[in-house]
């Protein structure tokens, strides 16, 4: 949660917007619930489908947020799609991936911004 909390709010000012994948770490989801108001940071919470990824976002969204496989539930995103859609709004993006770990899974090499992974899993 470090992590996640230190990128989130190294890049997000009062007023500005985050779209985050409704199917996260429960540690994130209640961050963004407990936190984000009180910073003026304003949230939206969607699927993993991008069409609505795109649709959730505003002239204030700085960053997509996903997390693929999601943790429980292991949704997966398609990461490519994501970065893309990000990039063509000018828009950062960013991914927890805890679980795929860098083993597993690269998101750098499908163009996402900023890639977190848990230390201890």
């Amino acid at each position: 949660m470090a992590a996640i909390s230190t990128v989130i709010f190294s890049l997000l000012n009062s007023g500005d917007h985050i779209v985050l994948q409704r199917d996260i770490y429960g540690g994130t989801h209640h961050f963004a619930t407990a936190d984000f108001d009180r910073f003026g940071i304003e949230y939206s919470f969607v699927s993993s489908n991008v069409a609505e990824i795109e649709n959730a976002i505003r002239n204030n969204t700085r960053i997509v947020y996903i997390e693929s496989p999601s943790n429980p539930l292991l949704v997966v995103t398609d990461i490519a799609a994501v970065a893309r859609l990000a990039k063509t709004k000018d828009i950062l993006n960013a991914i927890d991936n805890t679980f795929a770990s860098p083993i597993n899974q690269n998101p750098l090499d499908y163009g996402i911004d900023v890639v977190i992974h848990s230390g201890t899993k």
